[in-house]
């Protein structure tokens, strides 16, 4: 059921237009610290792992689940 609910949170698209990156550098920039953060992709590239590295130093747990096409299919 796990993978089920991941594949699930893995197909939601943002809303507001707004692109992972920014998104990840609001977080930076109004300074959230103490979240737990569970980042779901196929895709990462330098850029996002940066972002997520500098939210790691605010004090917030952070987590990466790379998911496959493969498992996004099942």
């Amino acid at each position: 059921h796990y993978k089920q609910i991941m594949r699930g949170f893995s197909a939601l698209r943002i809303s507001d237009g707004l692109s992972i990156k920014l998104l990840l550098q609001n977080d930076i920039d109004e300074g959230l610290n103490n979240a737990e953060i569970i980042f779901l992709t196929t895709y990462m590239d330098d850029e996002i792992d940066d972002r997520l590295r500098m939210l790691k130093q605010y004090s917030n747990a952070v987590s990466v689940i790379m998911l496959t096409e493969e498992d996004l299919e099942q």
